[in-house]
Parts: structure tokens; sequence; C-alpha cells
């Protein structure tokens, strides 16, 4: 086969090569820095191969100038390197290539750390260089920021390609949730809700944190099968202390009603919500279909809004009552809070706060306003005030508060929150307190003695004495013959 004019020009020049020339260009002051592990382009070595680059570096120096042979190799190993992702540039000016060789980014538009621009035909890269040693060049470090419900994990797109990652190769536990790329980062925001793109939710009484993990997968593709011969995983949290809001995400279906206000002096509304909560930290909502309680329970209840703004705007409950079904307008209700204030005729009300905040929480015995009722439902009428315009305390009792221009131009909503079941409550669990016999009825336990008299405290039981029961028989046996004998007097006297 005849050999082309360029070929023919090359073997004729290798042919002049003496080995002296080859040894020199081989050396560690020529061609060998394309190889040298701690050289300029040590990231690149495990993403391409230097070898056939420094070998035609020597190669070519036989009919090249030296420097300008080693500045085109640098030059063509360091553009193969950006491919990758991998930006040297530092050698140019070290090797004295300025003259040779042009810097890609010098006066390219490039973002500090993107991998990839292309900027009028010339391709930026990264600017720092991945870590090695000890297995550490399979570390990647994500930027977590947690906001208030939602979690933002970002992943360096340089960091990625230096690794020998691809963008698509990139996902979370979900893999249907997908990234956002950006021009340094690939990001993920992932609301803080149970389940979400595959979130794992964990509480420990006080702080709720969710889990997710970014999956780095590299794909071999051999015709239609895909291996995945390189896989790292990063996994990211965010905690948060459990509050009357946050922990409503820590239970799936919590007992949730929602509604969207208005302020008079404002356009646009804002989500309400009201939910019931188990105790007094108001940390543990109830979930949907869980709320059966005995008369003995107590209800937290808490109203909260969700994105105004807590500088100026107040949320007051102005009534609440509950209603034997759904309908907020069924006049058999039975009156919790009136006017802001609660009903003084039940003392098992507490109100922790109404009218101060975005926040509203109160608590109720069962009993009061579930009556005989199987089932009844809450609704309270709610209302925002804005506090730089109005006065929005609430002063209690209710014959205290003054009618301002806020209560005139108020404008509520009803917010309901139900079923709350009834659960049928044996009074005689642990023998009501009785001391002896324990008889369950509507409206508490009654208690009996078997032997002995039933005491003031209504449980307890005293035997009888036994002496004082013989002597209580005979005086009554006395006082019988004496009314006898004057009967018996009468009686013959009258004859």
């Amino acid at each position: 086969m005849q050999k082309s004019c360029n070929e023919l020009q090359f073997s004729q020049y290798a042919a002049t090569c003496d080995n002296v020339h080859i040894q020199k260009m081989q050396g560690d002051g020529y061609c060998l820095k394309l190889t040298d592990m701690k050289g300029f382009f040590q990231p690149c070595y495990g993403l391409l191969d230097p070898l056939p680059f420094y070998e035609s570096c020597y190669l070519d120096g036989c009919y090249n100038q030296k420097k300008l042979q080693l500045c085109g190799s640098l030059a063509a190993y360091g553009e193969s390197c950006r491919s990758f992702g991998i930006l040297s540039t530092e050698w140019i000016e070290k090797e004295n290539c300025s003259g040779v060789v042009e810097d890609p980014c010098v006066g390219a538009d490039c973002p500090n750390r993107t991998c990839e621009l292309d900027n009028g035909g010339e391709l930026c890269g990264c600017i720092e260089p991945p870590p090695y040693g000890n297995n550490s060049h399979d570390i990647i470090d994500a930027e977590v920021t947690c906001k208030a419900s939602q979690m933002e994990v970002s992943i360096s797109k340089c960091k990625l390609f230096q690794l020998g990652f691809e963008r698509e190769g990139v996902r979370v536990n979900d893999r249907q949730c997908t990234g956002i790329e950006g021009e340094d980062f690939i990001s993920f925001q992932i609301n803080n809700t149970k389940g979400n793109c595959g979130n794992i939710v964990q509480s420990n009484g006080t702080h709720i944190m969710y889990k997710n993990t970014v999956w780095i997968e590299s794909a071999n593709n051999t015709g239609n099968i895909i291996t995945r011969d390189r896989t790292i995983n990063v996994e990211f949290s965010c905690a948060y202390e459990l509050d009357i809001k946050i922990s409503l995400d820590s239970v799936v279906k919590p007992m949730l009603s929602v509604i969207n206000l208005t302020v008079p002096t404002q356009e646009g509304s804002f989500t309400t919500k009201m939910a019931l909560y188990k105790n007094a930290s108001y940390k543990h909502p109830y979930r949907q279909g869980e709320v059966v309680l005995t008369t003995r329970d107590v209800l937290y209840v808490g109203v909260f809004v969700v994105g105004a703004d807590a500088t100026h705007l107040i949320l007051t409950l102005n009534k609440c009552y509950a209603t034997p079904s759904r309908d907020s307008n069924d006049k058999l209700r039975y009156f919790i809070i009136e006017e802001g204030c609660q009903n003084i005729k039940d003392n098992t009300i507490g109100i922790e706060e109404n009218g101060v905040s975005l926040t509203c929480r109160f608590h109720v015995t069962v009993f009061k306003f579930i009556g005989d009722y199987d089932e009844v439902h809450l609704h309270c009428a709610v209302s925002l005030c804005d506090s730089e315009k109005y006065s929005c305390k609430i002063t209690c009792p209710q014959n205290s508060r003054i009618a301002t221009e806020y209560t005139k131009e108020t404008k509520e909503q009803i917010i309901s929150v139900g079923p709350i079941r009834r659960k049928r409550l044996d009074w005689c669990e642990d023998n009501g307190g009785c001391e002896q016999i324990c008889t369950s009825r509507v409206e508490g336990p009654l208690c009996s003695c078997v032997t002995g008299t039933l005491q003031e405290d209504g449980k307890s039981c005293r035997a009888s004495n036994s002496s004082t029961e013989l002597q209580a028989r005979t005086l009554l046996l006395i006082v019988t013959q004496i009314s006898l004998w004057c009967f018996v007097y009468r009686s013959v006297v009258t004859s």
C-alpha cells in the first residue's frame, strides 16, 4: 500500500531521530510532564489515558521544535480533558506556552464553577480540582438548604464531570422527581412531606427529620443492555423542632381542615388550617379516623395561618362551637368560644392563645360538648386582623370587649373539622375507684357496699360494729315492750 505524503514525511523525519534525542524528549523536562502524578493533569488521569499523548509527544518532537512540540502536546491532552469537564490552564504560563497556545478561558464569559459553556466555540471547564486519595475521589459533597417547608440539595456539576458522571445519572430516591440544572449545580427541591420524592420521615418526640438520598450512577451501554458499573450515594436530611405547624407533616392524612382567609386591608388570601392534637404540646396531631375519645378525654385544637406577614397580621377565633352534624348552621350547638372568650359556664375550657399571633390554641374536655351524641363536628369563625390599622386585642370576659372598627368590618369565615367520635366509656374500668361495688351510669360511676355503709367520699365502705348493732336491737326491743305495756294499761283503765 502506498503511503500518503504526510506519512512519508513523518517516516523520513522519524528515521533521523537518534536515541539521545528521544530520551531527552521522554525526560522530566519535556513530555513526561503529561504523565506526572503530581502534575498539571493528574485529575484527568482517571478519565483519559495520557500515554498515547506522551508517546506522540516524544516521537513528534523528532521533527518539531522541542518547545513547540511540548506545548502542542500539552494543549492536545488539555483539550481532550476539557471534554470530560476537567480544565487545567496553569501549565500555559508555567511552561512558557502563552506565545504558542491561547488560554481558552481568557476573555470567555464562564461562570466560576461551570463545567461547560459554549462561548464562541470555546469550552470552559471547572477551576476546582477533585479530591483524590483514600477513595476520596468517590466523595461528592452536597450543599443542603433547609427551608421552612422544603429541602434543597445541590450537587456541583464540575465534580460530577470530574469523576466521570453525566447529569442524567443523578436522581433522588424517587426517580420521578427531576432535578433543576443550573450553570453550576444540579439541584433538587423537595417538599417536606412523608413519601414525597421518596422522603423518609423520623421523629423522636421533639424534632422531626426528613431524609433522602442523591444517587449518582454511571452507566455502560452495551447494545440493548444497560449496566450500572459505579454508584455514589449522598444522604442528606433536614431536622425541624416539632411545633403546631410542622407536626402535621409527621403523620399521614392528619385530621385537618383548610380554608383561605382574606384581609380587609389587603388583596389576596392566606391559607388557614385547623387540626386536632393529642396533648398540650400541640406536637402530636390526630390522623383522620383516629379521633375516637371518651368523655373524660381533653381535646386540643390548633388553628394557624400559613404564609401571612406575622409582623402585623393577627388571627382571631371569634367563636367556636360543636354540632352533632357537619352543618355549621345547625341550630343545635354547644359554644366553646364566644366573642373571642371561653364559655364561662364551662370551666374545662382553656384558651392558650387567641388574637396575639397567627396561631390560636384552646382545649376542652370532651364530655362537656359531645353530650349523648355518637359524634360531633367542630366549627370556628376565624378572621385576620391588621394590627397596623386596628386594635386586635381580645379582652375577656365578653362584656368587657369594646366594639372596634375591626369587629365591625371583620370578614370572618367558618373552618370546620370532624367527626369527633364518642367512645362508649365503662366508668367502672379499674372498678371506678369504688371499694366494693361499681355501677356504670351515663354521668359516671355509682359505688355501693355489700357489707358496711358507704362513706362521705362516695367510694369507700365502713364495716358495721357487731356489739353496736346488738345494743341497738336491745334498745329497740325495750322501747317496743314499754309501748306495748302502755297500750295494755290504757285499755284496762278505759274499760
